[in-house]
């Protein structure tokens, strides 16, 4: 299965793995993935991603703060207005959705930038895993530039 493709206003773009060949792709059912047969004949079966944001997977550690207590995670997946993070160290009281929080990593880009955002819990998933999303993402300062630079596939 190829790699996961992010759907905007009912397309995405598609690069053939066989030939490098790339198209724009129209649909109108929402489908969790699709078969794509190239003019090359190669053919693809593609997940598909209706978030409007490119998620990039990742292995970052991530210092968690939530009231006075700061512990250890590591994100999974982010884009630039949110994170999918698992819990290395556990918090004295259970994550709740709505929770407000303030995670800060390094990237591994030159600068070495140091990205701080304050989130909140959209969901709770299972294995202690939890999505949130970026509060105020508007305040698109040098750390949030840094960051899209690196998400960029």
């Amino acid at each position: 299965m190829e790699k996961t493709l992010t759907v905007i206003n009912s397309e995405f773009t598609h690069q053939c793995s066989g030939c490098g060949r790339v198209r724009q792709v129209k649909f109108t059912k929402k489908l969790a993935r699709v078969k794509l047969k190239c003019g090359c004949g190669y053919l693809s079966i593609v997940p598909l991603n209706y978030r409007g944001q490119f998620r990039k997977q990742t292995n970052i550690d991530a210092l968690l703060t939530i009231d006075n207590w700061t512990g250890r995670i590591n994100i999974i997946d982010m884009s630039l207005y949110g994170y999918r993070f698992s819990l290395i160290d556990d918090p004295p009281k259970a994550l709740c959705v709505c929770d407000i929080m303030h995670i800060e990593f390094q990237l591994d880009d030159k600068k070495k930038s140091i990205i701080k955002d304050d989130v909140e819990i959209k969901a709770t998933l299972n294995n202690n895993k939890y999505g949130v999303a970026v509060i105020n993402p508007e305040d698109f300062g040098v750390q949030q530039k840094n960051k899209g630079f690196w998400l960029m596939p």
